[in-house]
């Protein structure tokens, strides 16, 4: 349950990181008497969120494997810890 939330949630993030990179970069046209030049430049806000968005979607994602993995490791036949311990007949038999 956990993991698909976070699933979802990384993929929503990756989806706005490309329009945020995308706004990042501003092309400027010169006038023609400096050549006609269009020159670009990068915006570092919008930068910035697009970086952090992948990077929130890919702690997004470890942290949904590891819940996956804890959740898959718990129905692997372990006892439950919550439960009282088993016990053994004692070694040593009284003769």
């Amino acid at each position: 349950m956990v993991f698909g939330g976070e699933l979802v949630l990384a993929a929503l993030l990756v989806a706005a990181a490309f329009p945020a990179w995308g706004n990042s970069v501003v092309h400027i046209d010169l006038p023609a008497a400096s050549g006609g030049v269009v020159v670009s430049r990068m915006l570092g806000s919008w930068v910035v969120l697009a970086v952090l968005a992948v990077t929130a979607a890919g702690l997004l994602l470890l942290d949904g494997l590891r819940q996956l993995m804890l959740g898959v490791g718990g129905r692997s036949g372990a006892r439950d810890s919550t439960q009282p311990p088993i016990e053994d007949e004692p070694l040593d038999h009284p003769s």
